[in-house]
């Protein structure tokens, strides 16, 4: 059975893909996989706040509404299990009402002051406080902590490798440059993954993540695993 695969927030090409908008109230226990980009959901204001837009009143009670549900739903998906992967995207920050109001003077000198406070795209992000946008491939969390988007191909699997065709569509390979999502092929996992099970080697796992880092739209290029003792050991008795 094929598994749901729910995009939230955004879009991505192929029919596997269940496009959910921002301002949905669906479960995401419904899905078996979570791509959730951050976002203010294309809510707008035609005014301005410190540089910022300031989003209408109805914007403003809407987009709370929308944060809570991604908030508590991205928790659950993830408690009960499922893959949530959360796409790294530029923060974007707006401001909105808070409904409050200030008054200040009396008689016809009476000024009221309608309260308003900042809004994040990342709010809806579970056991993230604040985010620091950088230049390059990575976004800096606080609590620190640094994710990739990362797309797995497994095509044509009961297939031998060499005579296997593309492991990803063009228009796939287009959605990963837009959002810098590193694009791994399982038959070159395989020798790393495989050499890693057998060795435990710190630097050579850990050059294999900053691979993995630096594609960006692009299949990741693995470094060669190192030949082991054991291996070679094999290979001499093999040629004996």
């Amino acid at each position: 059975m094929a598994k749901r695969i729910f995009v939230v927030g955004f879009d991505l090409p192929g029919d596997e893909f269940e496009y959910v908008e921002f301002n949905s109230d669906q479960s995401l226990l419904d899905a078996d996989i979570v791509l959730y980009e951050p976002s203010l959901g294309g809510y707008q204001g035609f005014e301005e706040y410190n540089g910022r837009p300031l989003l209408t009143r109805d914007g403003s009670v809407r987009i709370v509404e929308n944060i809570r549900h991604w908030k508590s739903e991205l928790a659950a998906a993830t408690n009960a299990g499922k893959l949530v992967i959360v796409y790294l995207a530029k923060p974007h920050y707006c401001y909105r009402y808070t409904g409050q109001q200030q008054f200040s003077g009396t008689g016809r000198s009476r000024v009221t002051t309608n309260l308003v406070t900042d809004v994040s795209s990342y709010e809806a992000a579970p056991n993230v406080s604040s985010v620091e946008a950088k230049t390059g491939q990575q976004m800096k969390l606080a609590p620190t902590a640094y994710a990739k988007g990362v797309l797995f191909g497994n095509n044509e699997r009961l297939t031998i490798p060499a005579e296997r065709g593309q492991a990803f569509t063009e228009k796939c390979m287009t959605a990963a440059k837009r959002l810098g999502v590193a694009l791994v092929r399982t038959s070159d996992l395989f020798e790393p993954a495989r050499y890693l099970l057998d060795n435990p080697d710190d630097g050579y796992a850990g050059a294999c993540r900053q691979a993995i880092f630096e594609a960006s739209g692009e299949i990741v290029t693995f470094p060669p695993p190192p030949i082991s003792s054991k291996s070679q050991v094999a290979e001499t008795t093999a040629g004996g």
